[in-house]
């Protein structure tokens, strides 16, 4: 069967490779002598005997509840009809408990990256998976990337995570499970973990657009679909035509109202506007790029907005004051393709993207119907939309259903 997505091999890119495994060998080692580990300490409460639905998502910050008009609203809904749920938030913060709010209904705890397993559990699983990539025929490079995610504490975590979720899940009245799903290891453990329980799960896709299309890929494979959500809500035609192409089946796929997505911005806060993504890394390669298209004239820059989180790094400062940049510009920059892109093609804006790996940018945006991309640079192309935006991107029509309608 065709799909959508071309070779995956492409995006090898071996400093990147080295420079992953590294850092998760020292940050597993730094957290380890930093850590208490899983000895007295249980990740989950319990569920109620009553709970009908248990939503799983991520809770970073005391505002995210009043932020994510997805949960929002639903728990607003499910209150009005009194359904019982549960929040499973992961990883919680610990000003989200000391909030208070909500709390009697969320079974986490607080938990950090220094909360790894103890060095002995960690060779154990190393060696046993190290194993069974011997019946893969992997290059070098694909075992190290497989190394180098093995060993980040996040995904050493996960290990302890699964363990408690079977218990948590096995004998209980769920009648379905709620997840924002990007296919990451602790979605997968969720997914499977319920559905062996005989419990439906729902993924609800929180973005636009994804740097990474092919994680939400489905392949013919059952035991690789097993870890994959029953159904998943979406809420763009768009997102309906990319999933199809990664091999999921239309029946499967729920269009629903973009909640998260009410209405669109006006198409004058795209003109000019370079505005950097969450991660130090990310921003300092998009400026440097951006400055190398600026001198090119390929396209130019009024202003620069750093992430929050980054904004008084010395290092993003000293790049924004020498950045050239011009008083008015009418411009679209768009860093890598997120919801911002979609945000813009529905205003039939012409973008200029910056990205890292313009191949898997580009396929993935070319699978959109009336979508043409052209690539004018080593790491910058151009996106056009030429079709009719209408729920395309973004399904703004109230007459259709929402999450709460299919729970």
């Amino acid at each position: 069967e065709k799909r959508m997505y071309p070779d995956a091999g492409i995006i090898y890119d071996k400093r990147r490779i080295l420079r992953k495994f590294f850092r998760s060998l020292f940050g597993y080692g730094y957290c380890l002598l930093h850590s208490r580990v899983f000895k007295q300490k249980k990740l989950f409460g319990a569920l109620h005997d009553d709970t009908e639905l248990l939503i799983v998502n991520w809770i970073r910050n005391k505002d995210f509840l009043e932020n994510d008009a997805y949960l929002k609203d639903l728990y607003k809904v499910l209150e009005e009809k009194g359904k019982k749920f549960q929040l499973l938030a992961w990883p919680l913060s610990k000003d989200f408990m000391e909030q208070g709010k909500h709390e009697e209904k969320a079974i986490t705890k607080n938990t950090s990256n220094k909360d790894v397993p103890s060095l002995r559990k960690v060779i154990r699983l190393f060696w046993k998976n190290a194993k069974s990539l011997k019946k893969y025929d992997l290059s070098f490079w694909e075992k190290l990337m497989f190394y180098g995610a093995f060993l980040a504490p996040s995904f050493l975590i996960n290990v302890e995570f699964s363990k408690e979720l079977k218990t948590l899940l096995s004998n209980t009245h769920l009648e379905n499970v709620l997840i924002v799903w990007e296919n990451q290891n602790w979605h997968k453990a969720v997914c499977n973990i319920a559905r062996k329980e005989g419990i439906p799960v729902y993924g609800y896709v929180h973005a636009g657009c994804w740097q990474d299309g092919l994680a939400y890929a489905k392949l013919h494979d059952e035991e690789y679909n097993a870890y994959l959500p029953d159904k998943l809500f979406v809420h763009g035609l768009s997102n309906i035509s990319v999933l199809k192409g990664l091999g999921w089946d239309k029946e499967d796929l729920l269009l629903i109202q973009s909640q998260r997505y009410s209405t669109l911005p006006p198409k004058e806060d795209f003109y000019g506007k370079l505005i950097l993504p969450f991660g130090l890394r990310d921003s300092l390669f998009y400026l440097e790029q951006a400055k190398k298209a600026s001198d090119k004239g390929i396209f130019k820059v009024s202003k620069i907005q750093p992430h929050p989180r980054f904004a008084q790094e010395r290092c993003i400062q000293d790049r924004v004051k020498t950045f050239p940049l011009v008083k008015e510009s009418k411009d679209v920059i768009l860093c890598g393709t997120t919801t911002m892109t979609l945000e813009a093609l529905s205003h039939q804006l012409e973008i200029f993207n910056l990205a890292e790996y313009p191949e898997i940018q580009m396929f993935q945006l070319e699978g959109l119907e009336g979508v043409e991309v052209q690539r004018v640079d080593e790491h910058v192309f151009k996106t056009r939309f030429s079709g009719d935006a209408q729920n395309t991107f973004f399904n703004f029509d109230k007459e259709n259903k929402r999450m709460i309608d299919y729970l």
